[in-house]
């Protein structure tokens, strides 16, 4: 029976697919002997540095190299096998830039090696662990097909996250997509979270006007709604996401799919029809909550809402590896200002007026560097600073830096994008990665 053609009423969810109950990772080889011979595989797994691989076994008659690995004093396990590979051309534009050569390479390969592993408890961990065995059973591979997010991980930024001392951040874990048709109407869902324990994220009737705000919404929300962990119920309990200039909190609450299109009586895209086989096990729609009455209200109701640009939060975890990650790759920064002097921005944390121990996150512009200390000017009035003012000059630290935006003609490189300052790319661009259904 098609549960699609009943009552909204009767709706149930799906049960999870393999991609979302595990994650599931194609590498896709430059030279076939990486993936076709099992001893070179056994080898440079058993010579890795990063993890022990305290078992394997190989099953032939499935195909199948079972391993187990210990890393960082937990237990965990991965399969591989073989499989034939076709190149699945709505991946491109989607979370990272990827060198036009390797989409090249990756539409005339047609085979693979597929990596399944079922997280641990921290999905953080889980993931880099997958990173770094990809490097290490093929160290020099085109790109690495994440499945289970939808969507492709070029070959140098799994290279440098894979080695990084700083684990992977919130928008790592998943990939977003903002599906739109003929009318405008825009359907931003997430891919990769199931994986990791959690619910995928959903914003509803979204449109060109207010499409990055609704982002900047699901973004703020994955992060916080991940701090909290697995059991965090996210339909009785609500999370701040942000601040208007007028210091109103925006508070966001969830409800499953199958609910949630009950509020949605006009829906274009995003709809019954859009989940007959796929987008309808584990989903969750955000929706905006009201302040002291607790009242629900659809998000694509309250246009006006983000036209006083709101500051959203970040998790302290997310801060903490923002900022780590910034100073890892501060070498870059320097690189960057020195051969090119590109106009470079840096976030960098005020102490607040109320609450010295607390801190703004605002973004300055570089204008000197000597050693690790940098000139800066304040790019933007603070909210509860008095202290400082828009074009203030102010001294900094490596230390204190949070976060970086690199501009160049082409793009804008952030700690985690380090890798485009090493390649020349020819970029077609679309601002959040849109995939048009028409």
């Amino acid at each position: 029976m098609n549960l699609f053609k009943k009552h909204p009423k009767e709706i149930t969810p799906s049960e999870l697919d393999y991609w979302e109950k595990e994650s599931f990772m194609m590498i896709i080889p430059k030279n076939a002997e990486d993936i076709l011979n099992l001893d070179l595989i056994i080898k440079r797994l058993e010579e890795a540095k990063s993890f022990k691989l305290t078992s394997y076994d190989f099953k032939e008659k499935e195909g199948l190299l079972e391993l187990k690995i210990s890393y960082e004093k937990e237990e965990y396990v991965a399969n591989m096998f073989l499989s034939d590979f076709q190149f699945d051309a709505s991946y491109i534009g989607t979370s990272f830039y990827v060198p036009d050569e390797e989409i090249t390479s990756l539409k005339n390969a047609h085979f693979c090696l597929t990596m399944s592993m079922k997280f641990n408890e921290n999905p953080f961990k889980s993931f880099h662990l997958q990173l770094k065995i990809a490097t290490t059973v093929v160290p020099d591979f085109i790109s690495l097909i994440d499945e289970s997010a939808e969507r492709i991980l070029p070959y140098k930024w799994v290279s440098l996250t894979g080695a990084s001392h700083v684990l992977p951040s919130v928008g790592d874990l998943y990939n977003t997509q903002i599906v739109y048709n003929k009318k405008g109407e825009m359907w931003l869902h997430t891919h990769g979270l199931c994986r990791c324990g959690f619910s995928e994220l959903e914003i509803l009737k979204s449109n060109q006007d207010i499409v990055k705000y609704h982002l900047d919404v699901l973004n703020a929300y994955a992060s916080l709604y991940i701090e909290h962990g697995p059991n965090f119920n996210l339909y009785k309990e609500s999370l701040e996401v942000g601040m208007l200039p007028n210091g109103k909190i925006i508070t966001i609450i969830s409800k499953p799919w199958y609910e949630a299109l009950k509020d949605y009586d006009k829906l274009s895209i995003g709809n019954l029809a859009d989940r007959q086989n796929s987008h309808n096990s584990k989903r969750s729609v955000l929706f905006l909550e009201e302040d002291d009455d607790k009242h629900i209200i659809k998000l694509s109701d309250k246009k006006d809402l983000f036209k006083e640009e709101p500051v959203f939060f970040i998790s302290n975890e997310e801060t903490a590896k923002m900022r780590a990650l910034a100073q890892e790759r501060f070498i870059y920064l320097k690189k960057a200002f020195k051969t090119q002097n590109k106009k470079i921005l840096v976030k960098l944390g005020l102490p607040l007026d109320y609450n010295k121990e607390e801190k703004e996150y605002i973004w300055f512009e570089v204008t000197k560097i000597v050693g690790d200390n940098i000139t800066t000017v304040l790019t933007q009035e603070p909210y509860n600073v008095s202290s400082m003012h828009k074009n203030d000059i102010y001294v900094a630290s490596k230390e204190q830096i949070v976060d970086f935006i690199i501009f160049t003609p082409k793009y804008k490189i952030t700690p985690n994008t380090v890798y485009l300052l090493e390649e020349e790319l020819k970029l077609k661009t679309l601002d959040y990665g849109l995939i048009s259904i028409d």
